[in-house]
């Protein structure tokens, strides 16, 4: 760590968004910087083979840089692309995805599709909010860049909705906390019928919540949780829409946040089992069941298995109130489709594991199956790749890879791909 000030021309763009510097031999990620640019900066972070820079000042500005639009970019550590022109954000995303691939799984793909947002502020569904306490009071905000301080806010520029924001500061403000140190978050869901408002608190639901709460009508569901109470206001019955249908999900469970990009998605989804001529599909991962759903609607069957409880009830729900016939199984991915690969031969599979990517299980049971089509879609490109090595291993090749823009002003993208084996059994 050095307050020695530097300067340099920003050679490349790196997975996350840091520009690249290259002084004395070693090469210093900058961020919020943008190709070519002269930037002066300070070292932060001393690595053994790199090092960590802060930006001071922009000397020689990209013509794509743009005013960010967030007064608390830099600051906070959701965004860090708002520097960006959309046109640059999708096109370096495009390069992270490839660039991951060929270096981690050692693969060549030259068919990729970038699929950017139509809305590139105002698109999450969700956001969750820290909550922590200060002069006595519940403040709410995100973590900074460091990961650890927290940040009060009053706005969030990439929210579907600010006066929701403004809403749930008036609300947390008035509850009183038990002390201090409890750790508590606001998850605040954009949903068909209204918002709805999830408090989770480590230790103990503050006391006076109940009559908070009642004054807020236009709130659709008010959830408080901890590890040993749970109390509801409201309608607790999760709905969102999806390709102009509704589907009931859990506010316990997984949502996706880009409604229009999470449609596009399914949309190829269905597409590609169409144009292959999918008839039995196995679909891991299946949270609520919408991908399953609309298979079954084009007259594929349709297996869905997910572990977590609330979002399988979800699911078979959703399929009765879309009258299709899906199974949909509650359980762990790996050890649910050995079982089921006993009886059923599935020419095509689909997964969407978490960020972690495939377990050592869940790549065997593949083996195992040998789908001749095999969908992978993934929101962490490092995982991703590190599985598509071992899947190009077991016999499986890239037909097609769709880069989607699900996370517009972050360093973050959706993956989709095709893969095909090459001799099917």
């Amino acid at each position: 760590m050095s307050d020695k000030e530097l300067q340099g021309v920003v050679s490349d763009i790196a997975f996350g968004g840091y520009g690249v510097i290259k002084h004395e031999g070693m090469v210093v990620f900058v961020p919020y910087t943008m190709m070519n640019e002269k930037i002066s900066f300070i070292i932060t972070q001393q690595k053994k083979r790199f090092a960590y820079g802060k930006l001071l000042q922009i000397l020689s500005p990209h013509p794509e840089r743009v005013i960010p639009r967030c007064p608390y970019f830099t600051k906070c550590g959701g965004c860090q692309l708002q520097h960006m022109d959309y046109g640059s954000q999708i096109s370096h995303k495009k390069d992270f995805a490839k660039t991951l691939l060929k270096k981690i799984g050692n693969i060549d793909c030259d068919e990729i599709d970038i699929v950017g947002s139509q809305n590139q502020y105002g698109y999450r569904r969700h956001i969750k909010l820290h909550l922590f306490v200060s002069n006595g009071q519940y403040q709410m905000g995100y973590y900074q860049t460091d990961n650890k301080t927290l940040i009060a806010i009053d706005q969030c520029p990439i929210f579907s909705d600010q006066s929701l924001i403004t809403c749930a500061k008036e609300i947390v403000q008035k509850i009183k906390p038990i002390n201090t140190d409890q750790k508590a978050s606001l998850l605040i869901i954009q949903g068909l019928n209204g918002p709805y408002f999830v408090f989770y608190f480590e230790k103990e639901v503050p006391e006076n919540c109940s009559n908070i709460f009642k004054d807020y009508q236009k709130i659709c569901s008010i959830l408080l949780r901890s590890k040993n109470i749970e109390l509801s206001f409201g309608d607790t019955n999760g709905k969102l829409l999806c390709c102009d249908e509704s589907y009931n999900f859990s506010l316990k469970g997984f949502v996706q946040n880009n409604a229009e990009q999470s449609q596009n998605i399914y949309k190829e989804i269905v597409a590609k089992c169409l144009m292959m001529q999918v008839k039995q599909v196995l679909d891991l991962y299946c949270g609520i069941g919408i991908t399953s759903i609309m298979l079954a609607k084009e007259n594929i069957k349709t297996w869905g298995i997910e572990e977590n409880i609330d979002a399988i009830s979800c699911a078979k729900e959703n399929a009765k109130i879309h009258k299709v016939n899906c199974t949909f199984i509650a359980g762990d991915a790996a050890k649910a489709s050995i079982k089921l690969i006993k009886t059923i031969k599935f020419d095509g599979v689909l997964v969407n594991p978490p960020r972690c990517g495939l377990s050592d299980e869940m790549v065997q049971s593949l083996i195992k199956m040998l789908p001749s089509v095999l969908i992978y879609v993934s929101c962490h490109p490092a995982t991703m790749a590190r599985d598509q090595k071992i899947l190009k291993e077991a016999g499986y090749r890239i037909q097609k890879m769709s880069v989607y823009d699900m996370f517009p002003q972050t360093s973050h993208l959706e993956v989709m791909i095709t893969l095909k084996r090459s001799n099917p059994v």
